[in-house]
């Protein structure tokens, strides 16, 4: 068993220094921030996000020490093997699925019960179970931006869960929890289980939320995490019977027939990629269904056909690009769209669950829970959106500008892109007038600043990745040039390649605002 009596050890395992530990630890309150999430009822949630220090101690902590202790074998969230898909399996074809929440979890799971059961007296001494249970709480309680607080969360229910599952195997009841919510199914009576469950978690200081308790019968659509239980584990009905008929048309009467019977714009690849995008969140609830591997197959084909022969044809890089969309959604779809969205600074509508995400003047929809994006963009941009958003890490940004040949791994491949942008600015601005940049920059969202050049501006392509743009006009002795600048904390929202190419598309959006007037 690893024990840490001792204050080095600890400090030796986290790779933080002593006085780094205590400092954060006792000025908690400034290391964290409050940010309000959207809820689909129209209500908002509110979490306590740590700074970047403190997140990385928490980020090692749940590493290198949570992992020591045990999780039970109901927990189906935040753990390696877990996910909706396994939370749901038990409750198929069953009579009777009862879902129970637990009342504001995190604001109950205080102090006290964090240091007994996360942080045990048997592997860890007082002084180091004092500390890090600081490090893990935030005004008494587990706050919901801390990346702890999950693992923390199955620890807490450890043995309730122990004693629920164990009640329930007895009844023949299939339990599982996912963090806060509990499902139960088999034939039984709710009477039987809510009692138990109630006076279970007053043990611990939680205590039922009445209002989200529901009991659907069999007669009735079972959803559990979102899936459909009933007969089988699937996705709901109505997505689908829209997915496969877009394919039924799609077969019919090719990808560009079809997109023109429908008036639908953009290429073919975009098409494609974003049908690829839903079946393969389909596939990854029901893997086992043929006729949706056979679609991919054939869409994969059809889209290579379009690409090669159709009116829409690409040079190979954007094919790649547009085969690429599916596989970048696939990865989203596995993520916790609460925590993409404070690593993101995007927010969720809470009338269609779009995730909202803001780029150079326009609000750019994503559709839920496939990640599929509304608009028409171009391959690039489309592609980088994605990639912002699973690449976000909630970094703080730096506030200082830096050129991409800057950026980690520049030396060798962001000069190019530096020297691309430049030429842009020379070949296709001059004769552009520092007032017709300016407002070509404020339509795309841009913030006019001071600085040495005649034109200054801050554009957001993305809300944590913003491009600073410095113009100068041509004349007849010099040519018009610019360039095109990052945050110095651009590495934790976009890779090298993508963050070149978002500063292309900066640039390309003014020149064709530009050639609009």
């Amino acid at each position: 068993m690893i024990v840490y009596r001792e204050l080095p050890s600890l400090v030796s395992d986290l790779g933080f220094s002593a006085r780094t530990l205590y400092s954060v630890s006792n000025d908690l309150s400034a290391h964290y921030r409050k940010v309000r999430i959207p809820k689909k009822d129209g209500g908002f949630r509110e979490l306590a996000v740590p700074d970047r220090l403190l997140k990385r101690i928490q980020q090692r902590i749940n590493e290198r020490l949570l992992p020591l202790e045990e999780v039970s074998p109901w927990a189906t969230a935040y753990r390696p093997g877990g996910g909706t898909r396994i939370n749901a399996s038990p409750h198929v074809g069953k009579p009777l699925v009862l879902k129970l929440d637990i009342f504001k979890f995190f604001d109950h799971a205080i102090y006290p019960l964090v240091k007994e059961k996360a942080f045990p007296a048997d592997r860890y001494s007082e002084r180091n179970r004092v500390l890090l249970t600081l490090l893990c709480t935030y005004r008494d309680a587990l706050p919901q931006g801390a990346p702890t607080s999950p693992a923390i969360s199955n620890i807490l229910l450890r043995e309730f869960d122990g004693k629920i599952g164990a009640c329930c195997a007895d009844r023949g009841i299939a339990y599982t929890r996912y963090c806060d919510d509990m499902t139960f199914s088999g034939d039984f009576a709710p009477e039987a289980v809510i009692p138990i469950v109630k006076s279970e978690l007053r043990k611990l200081g939680f205590f039922l939320n009445d209002r989200k308790t529901t009991a659907v019968r069999a007669g009735q659509r079972q959803l559990v995490t979102g899936l459909v239980v009933n007969d089988r584990l699937g996705i709901p009905a109505e997505y689908l019977r829209s997915l496969r008929q877009e394919l039924y048309y799609c077969r019919k009467y090719g990808l560009p027939s079809h997109m023109e019977r429908r008036g639908l714009e953009g290429t073919c690849e975009q098409y494609a990629a974003k049908l690829l995008g839903r079946i393969g969140y389909a596939l990854s609830i029901d893997p086992k269904n043929t006729a949706l591997a056979d679609a991919r197959a054939w869409l994969l084909d059809a889209g290579k056909a379009a690409l090669t022969g159709g009116k829409n044809m690409a040079d190979s890089k954007h094919r790649q690009m547009a085969l690429m969309l599916a596989p970048a959604r696939e990865k989203l779809m596995g993520r916790d769209v609460a925590e993409l969205c404070e690593n993101a600074a995007v927010t969720v509508d809470s009338e269609t669950n779009d995730l909202l995400l803001p780029s150079m003047g326009e609000i750019v929809r994503i559709r839920l829970p496939d990640f599929t994006i509304v608009q028409e963009l171009d391959m690039w941009r489309h592609l980088t959106l994605l990639q912002y958003l699973d690449t976000a890490d909630g970094t703080p940004l730096a506030g200082t500008e830096i050129a991409l040949s800057e950026m980690r791994g520049g030396l060798s491949r962001g000069w190019g892109f530096d020297k691309d942008i430049s030429l842009m600015f020379s070949r296709e601005l001059h004769g552009v007038s520092a007032e017709e940049f300016a407002r070509a920059c404020e339509a795309l969202g841009g913030r006019l600043g001071p600085g040495k050049a005649d034109v200054s501006a801050v554009i957001p392509y993305a809300p944590r990745f913003l491009v600073t743009v410095h113009f100068w006009c041509g004349d007849e002795e010099f040519p018009a040039a610019g360039k095109a600048l990052v945050d110095a904390a651009a590495e934790h929202y976009l890779t090298l390649e993508a963050a070149g190419g978002a500063c292309s598309s900066v640039v390309q959006a003014i020149i064709r605002m530009l050639k609009k007037t």
